[in-house]
């Protein structure tokens, strides 16, 4: 991947800001996966953890852990190509740069995205975060936009808790509690209380079987569409390992939970 300049990302920024260029994409490998069930599906494409901090960006991963940061899915499919890496980086500079015109540039999207999927006969759906984990951009974003479904992953546990305890997370948000090897027991806490979803990557192949259950808790493929929603709440969305040889390998560290784990039932 090639090295990017700060100037060529801030005049690439200040396109998502002006309007000449889409902040949302609906071409998601993952996403279109839900055109098959009724739905269509428009997200955000931030860079993820601190990938663009010294261009002028934030960490949109904050409790992001190492090995999730090492095996995250930017090491995957077209993300991996430095034409997507850039593109990401800026978009995150720009809201870093402006987050007010942003954001009102993003509600613009998804009200026509709304209004042009419905016309079509399908169900629009949202979410914030394709790669990144900005649980506040994702809240707010499905408050105001409260007849559309949003669907999220995160590892802002304690957050979310937070927000669980005051009755405040929107009911058109489905929140995937992402597990690492960081985070087991939080993971479980919020898991216990049943009112979300979890996603836990096993170390398997593309298209093999998985699990029945995971620590008790029944599972379902995640990797068959993104209409996470549909996922009961207090089951797990299994997805296999993907990326490049070394992101697998990382993330094989512990990441990854082995199909041999005691927690897997078959």
């Amino acid at each position: 991947m090639r090295k990017h300049n700060k100037k060529d990302i801030l005049a690439h920024a200040m396109r998502y800001l002006n309007g000449s260029l889409p902040i949302m994409t609906e071409n998601n490998h993952k996403i279109i996966l839900n055109e098959k069930l009724g739905f269509k599906t428009i997200g955000v494409n931030f860079a993820p953890a601190s990938r663009s901090v010294r261009f002028g960006g934030v960490n949109m991963c904050k409790d992001a852990s190492p090995l999730c940061i090492g095996g995250c899915l930017q090491h995957s499919g077209h993300n991996v190509y430095s034409k997507s890496d850039f593109a990401r980086i800026a978009r995150t500079v720009a809201f870093t740069m402006e987050p007010t015109t942003f954001v009102d540039r993003l509600r613009k999207e998804i009200d026509r995205f709304i209004k042009r999927t419905r016309k079509k006969g399908l169900e629009p759906s949202v979410r914030i975060n394709l790669l990144s984990d900005a649980t506040t951009l994702a809240w707010n974003m499905a408050r105001e936009f409260s007849n559309v479904q949003f669907v999220d992953y995160t590892k802002e546990i304690l957050g979310v808790e937070k927000l669980m305890d005051y009755g405040s997370v929107p009911s058109n948000l489905s929140w995937g509690i992402s597990l690492s090897e960081t985070n087991w027991k939080e993971w479980r806490r919020v898991m216990d209380r049943g009112m979300y979803w979890g996603a836990v990557v096993i170390d398997a192949k593309k298209g093999s079987a998985i699990p029945q259950s995971f620590d008790g808790l029944d599972c379902i493929d995640g990797d068959l569409s993104d209409a996470r929603w549909l996922t009961p709440p207090g089951s797990v969305a299994v997805l296999r390992i993907k990326g490049t040889k070394e992101a697998k390998r990382i993330a094989r560290k512990g990441f990854a939970i082995p199909k041999e784990d005691h927690r897997w039932t078959y």
